[in-house]
């Protein structure tokens, strides 16, 4: 599989789950940085389930790289999924959605932009 093109990596990468296809970076140096290529992207708020504040900052600090990535291909899907925009920002986290939003209209996603 590491023989296919590197778009060909990228599509396949784009039909995993997000934390799956950062997995996949461990594969190779090759593979290191494929999972900041996808296409498709989908957040779940149960992602957060269980994590202590450190983690909840990593993972902010996650997204925002990933949205921001150099050399990002524009995006066909960015999905925030949970209870609405609102579950996102609960009191105990401040996640910048309106700034993932916007990152994710920088880089053309027009197909689906889900916050649900």
């Amino acid at each position: 599989i590491s023989s296919f093109p590197d778009h060909i990596l990228c599509s396949i990468l784009s039909f995993l789950p997000i934390k799956k296809a950062v997995r996949t970076s461990i594969i190779s140096t090759k593979w290191r940085y494929f999972f900041a290529s996808i296409s498709t992207i989908v957040f779940d708020r149960s992602l957060l389930r269980g994590l202590t504040d450190r983690n909840v900052d990593s993972f902010k600090k996650f997204v925002n790289r990933l949205l921001k990535f150099p050399d990002q291909v524009s995006l066909d899907c960015f999905r925030l999924r949970g209870d609405g925009i609102s579950s996102w920002n609960d009191g105990d986290h401040d996640f910048d959605v309106s700034g993932w939003i916007c990152a994710a209209l920088c880089r053309g996603v027009l197909r689906k932009l889900i916050c649900a």
